[in-house]
């Protein structure tokens, strides 16, 4: 919930309240406790996260770490290493209102559990790619605690160049927290990828299949969206993603994936040939800018099947 809304459902018993601050800001109740909310939020078996931390590590503080939430009490916060701008603008409230000491204790998170959970994330977090300059990166589906960060990529990514388009599926909706917007995305017709450096969103691509509303004669097809941002550019992102989209497509049985470029996007357009994808029409107008003017753009696609390739060759 909003930290409004806490405030106010806890009004008569703020002192003794208790909560897990999340990274966008919103307050969870911290029910059966702080340490269990915390191992929900992770969305990780309990017995993977047991395997990955130390033995000297408090568990409340390494979770506090891998889940980058905040348990709090009246007189206590034990804080991540990367406090977000939304977690200290509710700390801010919550003082304001008197849900939090004016002595409250502001806990960090020791070094030794922040270089633990980093060990257990690269473990964790999927498959290991190899960067064009050597660096390492991780690729996997989306877990539900990088929905609190996908907004701020969304939105620097989309600042960050002119060429943004995509369905309206695959981003959070207006006044939609982080768990509503996770709860809409469908592993089995609707996959969302990531790739994460340094515990950083560097790039991601969402698949939505076709909706087989008219008789199931297009459930063949899906359509692709993918983002990285530019001081991740030209160190093959973009690639990996697109590999690993074609890659769920096959096993589920999608035989066309397109998708929609601008025109003048030579980057994305070199980046799709390379995959094998080839250029089947042309959209005019097909994106309207704030200023009134129009952007053209291509359609694309990539045929899984052999045959269906060299028969669409244009």
């Amino acid at each position: 919930m909003r930290a409004e809304e806490f405030i106010e459902k806890y009004e008569q018993t703020r002192e003794s309240c208790e909560g897990i601050l999340l990274p966008d800001g919103s307050v969870e109740e911290s029910l059966p406790s702080h340490i269990s909310k915390l191992a929900e939020l992770s969305r990780q078996p309990p017995e993977k996260l047991n395997g990955k931390m130390e033995k000297e590590s408090t568990p409340i503080c390494w979770l506090a770490e891998y889940t980058g939430c905040i348990p709090m009490w009246h007189t206590r916060l034990i804080l991540p290493s990367g406090m977000t701008r939304h977690q200290k603008e509710t700390v801010k409230k919550l003082k304001e209102a008197g849900f939090l000491s004016p002595k409250c204790l502001m806990e960090q998170v020791r070094e030794e559990d922040v270089n633990s959970v980093s060990r257990a994330r690269e473990e964790l977090s999927g498959r290991k790619i190899v960067l064009k300059n050597k660096r390492a990166a991780y690729l996997r589906l989306i877990q539900y605690l990088d929905t609190y960060r996908l907004l701020p990529f969304l939105e620097k990514a989309e600042k960050q160049s002119r060429f943004f388009p995509g369905r309206q599926e695959w981003f959070p909706r207006e006044g939609e927290d982080a768990a509503e917007f996770f709860a809409r995305q469908d592993e089995e017709n609707s996959p969302c990828f990531v790739v994460e450096i340094d515990n950083m969103l560097a790039g991601r691509a969402c698949v939505s299949r076709c909706s087989g509303q008219r008789g199931n004669c297009d459930i063949h097809r899906a359509d692709i969206s993918v983002a990285v941002l530019r001081e991740y550019w030209q160190l093959g992102i973009g690639t990996e993603l697109l590999n690993e989209c074609k890659r769920w497509c096959i096993q589920s049985g999608v035989e066309q994936l397109e998708a929609s470029v601008a025109s003048s996007n030579l980057r994305a357009k070199r980046v799709l040939r390379r995959v094998g994808f080839l250029r089947v029409g042309k959209l005019p107008r097909a994106w309207k800018n704030p200023d009134g003017t129009y952007v053209d753009g291509e359609r694309w696609a990539l045929f899984l099947k052999q045959e269906e390739k060299e028969e669409s060759r244009i």
